[in-house]
């Protein structure tokens, strides 16, 4: 967050033109003090910029409230606390408890999951994700990015992987985001970071033509705060790479180029990273500091473009 601050307020920094937090904001659980922490701490960055949220499991779960998952994960706060204080421009601003909406930012638009309700065919919010992307103009918003809480795809935990027993909309999801050609998905949850291939049905996809467009790239960006989560065995043939140490990323748009380019940046690195790679060492203890440690690029797959 420090660092964060800091590139926003320097003089001739980049303009930061949006704030995703996906899901699990403050971890306050019903503890009311743990919000007034979270918001002073986010202050630096949503004074300057919009910050526009999701609802995750520790907002939204708890039994008998209508979230598909069913879990206590909220600690009875059952999106209340973080609805009344994130307004967000849903599909009916009446019902922030429907957290599902979309928004466009210069030539992005973006369409923000609430993977704590049901998207399964015949919901209203696999509804609204038809109508939505029915309706993008690629020549005015050439990209879209698609952001939900819980992963669609992680190898940190098979439990996290496609097609989720608890979740089992993942595939009428993902068929929406391939017809519509979905630039980028992002998502939390999982606490490291993640790249994928072009994902479709779990198998990497490759344009027919050099070029036109393939499928999503999914980006897991859970590694900007509590504990880290290991990955466990050998990475699959998707994922190509994986990170589980702190730190945060960048998304920066060149829309008359036609590219879009997200940074990953340690927040901290031991001296003995290579050797443990995951760390809860305060930044005192870290040999280096906000160093970028992975890029990639999406170039435009979509026609036409102005």
């Amino acid at each position: 967050m420090a660092q964060l601050a800091h590139e926003t307020a320097s003089a001739g920094a980049p303009p930061t033109d949006l704030l995703l937090h996906i899901g699990d904001l403050a971890y306050a659980t019903g503890y009311e003090s743990e919000w007034d922490r979270f918001l002073a701490q986010i202050e630096p960055l949503a004074s300057r910029s919009p910050y526009m949220t999701m609802q995750g499991n520790h907002e939204r779960d708890y039994p008998g409230t209508g979230s598909a998952i069913g879990g206590a994960d909220s600690g009875g706060e059952c999106g209340v606390p973080t609805q009344a204080r994130f307004l967000m421009p849903t599909d009916d601003p009446r019902q922030q408890d429907k957290g599902w909406y979309s928004f466009a930012q210069g030539p992005v638009h973006f369409i923000m999951m609430d993977t704590e309700m049901s998207a399964a065919a015949g919901s209203a919010q696999l509804a609204f994700f038809e109508a939505d992307l029915a309706a993008v103009d690629r020549s005015v918003t050439p990209w879209v990015i698609f952001s939900g809480h819980r992963p669609m795809y992680s190898s940190s935990d098979e439990k996290q992987g496609y097609d989720l027993a608890n979740g089992p909309w993942w595939p009428d999801v993902e068929e929406l985001l391939v017809r519509y050609k979905v630039d980028l998905c992002l998502w939390g949850h999982v606490h490291n970071a993640e790249v994928t291939c072009p994902l479709r049905r779990g198998e990497c996809v490759s344009p027919q033509t050099p070029g036109e467009y393939d499928a999503p790239v999914h980006a897991i960006i859970g590694n900007a705060g509590q504990s880290l989560s290991p990955f466990r065995g050998a990475a699959p043939d998707w994922s190509l790479w994986r990170f589980a140490q702190f730190g945060f990323s960048t998304i920066r748009v060149d829309g008359p180029r036609g590219s879009l380019q997200m940074d990953f940046y340690a927040d901290c690195q031991r001296a003995n990273a290579h050797t443990h790679p995951v760390t809860t060492a305060p930044p005192a203890n870290c040999s280096r500091a906000n160093q970028l440690v992975h890029s990639f690029t999406i170039t435009r797959r979509v026609k036409p473009y102005v």
